[in-house]
């Protein structure tokens, strides 16, 4: 790990702490010039970039799933970093989130938490792990007001929205990008 943050320019402890100062972060994702975004979610057993919400967890399928392969890639590349969708707007968890079901717990995957795979895969090639979440949840009623119909977001939203949160910030490790 100390490996990776090094190879990776990690910013001063007291620089990452401060909410007013940005600028070594900024610099650090522009510094870091080349990775990929792993879109890989329910909407890729769909075949569609939004899915529809409330889709059977069943559909979602993967066959020979390896995180290892992504990273390799990435490694072989020259990249730096990766970006996997945990979460996208139609509210399918690729970890199993113990605050809904709708995650890889209730799929054919069951048993397997991807984001800690993929997390796992990319640190040990010296690769930075990063995490899409979409807090913007269709399935779970979480969004903007007026949009599909959504009553305005409530403190039980935003309380879901920060519990998954935590989880993916506490459960696997320093994340450096959201």
């Amino acid at each position: 790990a100390a490996g990776a943050a090094a190879l990776l320019g990690a910013p001063p402890a007291q620089a990452a702490a401060s909410r007013g100062n940005r600028y070594a972060l900024q610099k650090r994702f522009v510094d870091w010039r080349f990775g990929m975004f792993l879109h890989f979610n329910m909407g890729t057993y769909h075949d569609a970039e939004w899915v529809e919400p409330d889709q059977a967890p069943q559909t979602f399928a993967p066959v020979d799933l390896d995180c290892g392969q992504w990273a390799d890639a990435a490694k072989a590349a020259g990249m730096k970093f990766g970006v996997l969708t945990a979460k996208h707007h139609d509210g399918f968890c690729l970890w199993p989130s113990k605050h809904i079901s709708y995650s890889v717990a209730s799929s054919p995957v069951r048993g397997r938490d991807i984001v800690r795979e993929y997390v796992h895969a990319f640190r040990s090639r010296g690769l930075a792990p990063c995490l899409y979440f979409s807090i913007w949840d269709r399935t779970n009623g979480v969004g903007p007001a007026g949009f599909d119909d959504r009553p305005p977001i409530t403190r039980e939203a935003i309380a879901f929205v920060k519990n998954q949160l935590t989880e993916l910030l506490t459960g696997y490790g320093p994340i450096p990008l959201l």
